[in-house]
């Protein structure tokens, strides 16, 4: 047995938001690809690599100061751990320290001074990312005499003429079964520089894969085509058949054999159109959707292209970084890089209708024959930036990028919550937990809602009629919100309904039924369901669906209150005997059977199809579902407080929820300072805990247990356990008492 804190833990760092924050952080993925980019850099600039030595082997690097005070950790870091000594100077540049200062400390307590010497030229740039455009570098630009559009001029044109003469050398050939497979095999530092010629001989090496794919795809078209064909010919043939049977039916009509017979038979003829026309229609739309698949490959193939030159910072640098850019090119390089240089100066001058780029002035060459673009020295410069600026810059940055800090470092809120996970690291998890977490990736969610006090609204009204307008009228409301956030309105239970949320749930419903309006505006749904639709397919939002109708279907009820508490009077006689005028009547007054009235309860549970939860057609002939998710979802409706209304969801449901939530947090966590955030987050992991959702603008807070083996429902839900809970490896509860539980919190709207 565990601590069922330890499911949530899992249920956190896997989620996208912590792994958002790893990979902000930490540069989770990231790591060792940065430090590939640092070593090939420092390669280029001729420094040792041995500055990396306390980084290698590792995921990440997590450098905890005891002190603000850089004299004081670098005498403890050099007594313990000397390789880390050049990662405390990188944590407390990030701090923002002075560079001098730093470097009187360095020469005191020693460093590769090689390699500072050339960081040190660097200056600190403010709020420097790597994926800020080059803009970043305009000052600098400005001294090698250049600008940023004339930089990226020079660096595609620099680029292209490498591919030109290296793709060969670069494609890796093989089977492909679409264009975009065809850059996956080429390094994406050359995706966005493929000149026109560099296309065409792409192309053309991979011509016997290209006619591979053209003539299968034409196979594929032309046997849809033939199948299109058939059905079309198979939908003729129905129909005449079925004419010809109307006609026989409609003849017995006129020679007066009985009438009944006659409209159950039409009525079966009906039907078997329907159905026959449905199934025909569903085979339509799949081969309908493998010939619009198969006409779009063919599309991109007549129209292969790789993307738009990037203008990050990052990009550049991996650029010049395998192109190796810190020395002039060959003379067929230089020679191609002229020619497409001047190529985009003619098409940018044509572009301004300008005669001439002022900057040009400054690489100008004359010579007998008149003046000519000095193409050697607009390379001397743009390798002068890149090999004194760029690249030291960029290292600088991705080493700062790479090292987190922590007391003293970031004090966001997200900080906060991955330095109090980071920090307090968890034992491995069980497999079979993290084979449980798995299964609520993705789910279907059930919610039941209770209509507060419709039997004794029924008492009361002794008017069947009555009662039935009321209902309908809040029904349609709710079945309106329902349907808006992609439920399945499986039924309606005359005291509330039952709706179901997965991946299909919106389309299924579709399918199963046409909705139209009947006399006196009732609206009505017919059944055109086929048998194709019972398949249940889980969604990783099902759960945040079914909680957000919830929360809208008890804003709505509210509203209802509000909207007809006037006419409560000629709903009950009896409620003008308890009314005080207040712009109308002061609800409070009312006796608690009538406050509770058109208030709701929404149960939601969530779980796996066929194992919690089934589709598929009742006794009657109409789609239903069962298992123990309509079950729990209705009791769990019926619970907590009978005279509010309450949304109540299971553990399952808020677990789907926080493992595919971008952003949550622990609610009522004490938020005054960064380091008071951390160290109770690394509490609070020990412990169960409430949660907001800021994106979604509520809260889920604990509310109870769900005793799951006691057969009396009004003795299975405590809403006052405060006791302990574990969790087996099966992902399964239990209480102090070694009874199988369920947790149960409350969802309260923002």
């Amino acid at each position: 047995m565990n601590n069922c804190s330890i499911l949530f833990n899992l249920a956190e760092d896997e989620s996208f938001y912590f792994r958002k924050l790893r990979e902000h952080f930490l540069k989770e993925g990231k790591f060792d690809h940065y430090l590939g980019l640092i070593r090939n850099g420092l390669g280029l600039l001729k420094v040792s690599s041995r500055v990396l030595a306390g980084f290698e082997d590792r995921e990440d690097f997590f450098i905890e100061l005891e002190a603000d005070n850089p004299e004081q950790e670098y005498e403890r870091i050099l007594s313990g751990n000397p390789e880390r000594l050049f990662a405390l100077e990188i944590a407390f540049h990030k701090l923002g320290y002075d560079r001098k200062d730093l470097k009187k400390l360095r020469d005191k307590y020693g460093g590769d001074q090689l390699f500072f010497r050339i960081f040190d030229e660097v200056k600190s740039r403010t709020d420097f990312k790597l994926t800020d455009t080059i803009d970043v570098f305009k000052k600098d630009l400005a001294k090698f005499t250049l600008n940023t559009d004339w930089f990226l001029m020079i660096h595609q044109a620099l680029m292209m003429a490498h591919v030109d003469f290296e793709l060969e050398r670069l494609v890796e050939l093989g089977p492909i079964n679409r264009p975009s497979d065809i850059f996956r095999r080429l390094p994406s530092v050359i995706h966005s520089h493929l000149s026109a010629p560099a296309k065409q001989k792409l192309l053309k090496l991979y011509k016997p894969e290209l006619d591979r794919i053209t003539a299968n795809q034409k196979e594929i078209l032309k046997e849809s085509e033939l199948f299109l064909f058939r059905i079309h010919e198979r939908l003729k043939e129905m129909i005449d058949e079925l004419s010809r049977e109307l006609k026989e039916t409609l003849f017995k009509m006129e020679k007066l054999i009985d009438r009944t017979d006659v409209i159950r038979h039409i009525n079966q003829l009906t039907s078997k159109l329907q159905r026959m026309l449905l199934m025909q229609l569903h085979h339509f739309q799949d081969h309908e959707a493998k010939r619009k698949e198969s006409l779009d490959l063919l599309a991109q193939f007549e129209h292969i292209d790789a993307g738009r030159p990037s203008k990050n910072v990052q990009s550049i640098y991996e650029e010049v970084v395998f192109f190796r850019c810190v020395k002039p090119p060959t003379a067929k390089v230089g020679k191609r890089f002229a020619e497409y240089l001047i190529s985009m100066i003619d098409a940018k001058i044509r572009k301004r209708k300008q005669k001439r780029i002022e900057l040009l002035r400054n690489y100008e060459r004359k010579g007998m024959l008149g003046v000519s673009l000095d193409a050697d020295l607009i390379l001397e410069n743009y390798i002068s930036f890149v090999r004194k600026v760029f690249l030291p810059t960029v290292i600088n940055q991705l080493f700062e990028d790479m090292v987190v800090v922590w007391p003293y470092g970031d004090g966001s809120r997200d900080f906060a919550y991955f330095a109090g996970v980071y920090l307090k690291k968890e034992q491995p998890y069980p497999k079979k937990v993290k084979h449980y977490l798995n299964s609520l990736h993705r789910t279907i969610s059930v919610l039941t809602y209770d209509i507060r006090g419709s039997t004794y609204m029924g008492t009361r009204l002794k008017n069947a009629e009555k009662e039935w307008k009321i209902k309908y009228k809040f029904s349609q409301i709710m079945s309106g919100i329902a349907k808006r956030f992609g439920g399945y309105l499986l039924k309606d239970t005359g005291d509330g309904g039952v709706v179901w949320f997965g991946e299909n749930s919106k389309e299924t419903y579709e399918r199963s039924y046409i909705e139209s309006i009947a006399t006196k505006g009732v609206k009505i749904r017919q059944s055109i369901f086929s048998g194709r639709e019972f398949e249940l397919h889980p969604s990783s939002d099902a759960g945040i669906r079914a909680i957000q109708c919830g929360l809208e279907m008890v804003k709505a009820a509210e509203e209802f209150i509000k909207i007809n508490f006037i006419h409560y009077r000629d709903w009950f006689g009896e409620v003008s005997k308890r009314e005080v005028k207040v712009e109308g009547v002061t609800y409070a007054l009312l006796p608690p059977e009538f406050r509770s009235l058109f208030r709701i309860g929404v149960g939601i549970a969530s779980g796996q199809p066929n194992r919690d939860i089934f589709f598929g057609v009742n006794s009657y002939g109409d789609p239903d579902v069962v298992g123990p998710l309509l079950s729990e979802s209705h009791l769990y409706s019926m619970g907590r407080d009978p005279n509010r209304s309450v949304v109540i969801i299971d553990s399952p449901t808020l677990l789907n929820i926080l493992v595919n939530s971008s952003i949550f947090g622990y609610f009522g966590l004490d938020e005054k300072d960064t380091k008071t955030m951390v160290n109770e987050v690394a509490q609070l992991r020990d412990k169960m805990r409430d949660y907001f959702f800021p994106d979604y603008q509520f809260r889920a807070v604990r509310s109870g247990i769900h005793l799951l083996e006691e057969a009396d429902k009004m003795r299975a839900l405590d809403f006052g356990y405060q006791g302990e809970v574990l969790v087996d490896d099966e992902g399964i509860f239990y209480n102090q008492a070694d009874a199988k539980i369920n947790l149960l919190y409350e969802v309260i709207g923002e």
